[in-house]
């Protein structure tokens, strides 16, 4: 009859479970870098017509285009932004002045 020397179980899990957190925050970290870099290329190469202000604080941006003695204005809401109304106001624009804006703080 062999007798085996065995190591309790709990004791090699918690550096398996370190493992594995260390692992779940760098690949968090990397994600997160990697995001803020790519957002940052994509606001250089894809810029948003318009201009950014603030209102109360708050950063706002606006996109006026046209000409007209009336205006018409599109506001973007529930989380969308300007971008929304991108095929709708330059036709907008041919007729009248027209103005989209964000949501204060989602511009």
């Amino acid at each position: 009859m062999a007798v085996h020397n065995r190591m309790p179980m709990t004791g090699s899990l918690v550096p398996a479970k370190k493992v594995a957190v260390s692992v779940a925050a760098l690949t968090l970290a990397v994600g997160l870098v990697f995001q803020r870099c790519t957002t940052m290329q994509d606001e250089r190469r894809y810029p948003m017509p318009g201009v950014m202000g603030e209102v109360k604080g708050q950063r706002m941006h606006l996109d006026c285009r046209g000409q007209g003695s009336s205006t018409l204005v599109l506001r973007a809401d529930l989380g969308d932004s300007v971008s929304t109304w991108s095929l709708f106001q330059p036709n907008v624009a041919k007729f009248t002045w027209v103005c989209s804006y964000d949501s204060p703080g989602l511009g």
